[in-house]
């Protein structure tokens, strides 16, 4: 905070100097090497806008990789080649937004594909998952969707007590170190608070996060702006706040949003959600790396329900885009694609289940 004072008082005159790894002021450098050492640091000390340029000439070698397509092309979640069309990650990190109407399925599908991407992935996540107070029982739920079971006691009644925990606890295992969930009971987070406790985790286990879950954002206190901005520049404010820190961390951080009131058309459906339908601004569309919706169709009839997911925006279409994919979602949590909606009714007429959707993930 110093330094950016000072930058902002000396705006042309201040330049920042790179001291040696774990000296952290001059005179520790100039008692560990001596007057040539700091002189050489002064003289070699850059005006402080210097890093905003991306100057071609001194990152050419950096470029030139790029060119020859030698560069970050991201990973397949482990949903399949339908969710891999519209949501492909590289390790850059980001902001990736997530809306749906009220118990249509968003807390449900993000478990999924966290899940996936901790067991097919071998990424970590982060939780502030303010729909799921009771910690243990989000954990069981992680644990259901690996080891394809509705039921974690008995394996569904295909293991004896004993064995059902053997299991358990390699199951827990894992997520040990691959799940973080964040209790913040003692007080209302924000953004600030969320970020501080993701960085600390990571210090203090040494592990990186790759994924940081907020859901959903209601439960933030937004700070930022102070009391005179409006929602629209306190959101604006939060996300850029978020996302400069993700890109900066290479994290992904995925906030559910809840969508302003919608009214049905007539007496039949509501209207589909769109870009601009979060509640509060519009710059939940602006500035969202990715922002998809998820839709639940239910079929109480037969005991089953299927599930639309379209992502709206995709920021670098590169290796994915826009696009809708089908979901069955299985007694256990997981959500399955499918190819087509018309694939999904004949499914769920028929209630079948595919072997591949009960298999466990981890053998163990």
């Amino acid at each position: 905070m110093l330094v950016k004072s000072l930058i902002n008082q000396y705006p042309t005159r201040a330049k920042v100097a790179s001291l040696p790894s774990g000296k952290k002021d001059i005179s520790e450098v100039y008692e560990a090497f001596g007057r040539d050492e700091v002189a050489r640091i002064i003289s070699e000390a850059k005006p402080a806008n210097e890093g905003d340029v991306y100057d071609l000439e001194e990152n050419a070698d950096e470029v030139l990789d790029i060119l020859m397509g030698n560069y970050d092309h991201g990973y397949e979640v482990g949903m399949g080649k339908l969710t891999d069309g519209i949501f492909h990650p590289t390790s850059d990190g980001g902001l990736i937004i997530l809306t749906g109407r009220p118990n249509s399925g968003k807390t449900d599908f993000l478990n999924c594909m966290m899940a996936h991407l901790m067991y097919n992935c071998n990424k970590r996540v982060a939780f502030f998952s303010f729909e799921k107070p009771i910690k243990g029982k989000h954990v069981r739920e992680i644990a259901r969707i690996a080891l394809g079971v509705e039921n974690t006691e008995t394996m569904d009644g295909n293991e004896s007590p004993e064995e059902a925990r053997l299991v358990n606890r390699h199951a827990l295992k894992f997520l040990m170190s691959h799940m973080v969930d964040f209790d913040t009971k003692s007080r209302l987070p924000d953004s600030k608070y969320i970020t501080e406790l993701a960085e600390s985790e990571m210090r203090k286990k040494k592990q990186k996060i790759d994924f940081l879950v907020i859901d959903p954002y209601v439960f933030i206190n937004v700070t930022e702006g102070g009391s005179r901005a409006t929602e629209t520049e306190k959101v604006k404010l939060m996300l850029t706040r978020l996302q400069q820190w993700s890109r900066a961390h290479h994290v992904w951080t995925v906030v559910v949003a809840h969508p302003r009131i919608q009214y049905k058309d007539g007496h039949e459906a509501f209207p589909p959600l769109d870009l601009y339908s979060i509640a509060g601004s519009a710059q939940w569309a602006n500035l969202a790396d990715y922002l998809l919706t998820v839709t639940r169709v239910n079929k109480p009839q037969e005991g089953k329900t299927y599930s639309i997911v379209e992502m709206l925006k995709v920021r670098d279409q590169e290796f994915c885009r826009p696009g809708k994919v089908y979901y069955m979602r299985q007694p256990c949590g997981r959500y399955d694609e499918r190819a087509s909606e018309e694939e999904c009714i004949a499914e769920v007429l028929y209630a079948k289940v595919l072997p591949k959707d009960e298999e466990p993930w981890e053998k163990g």
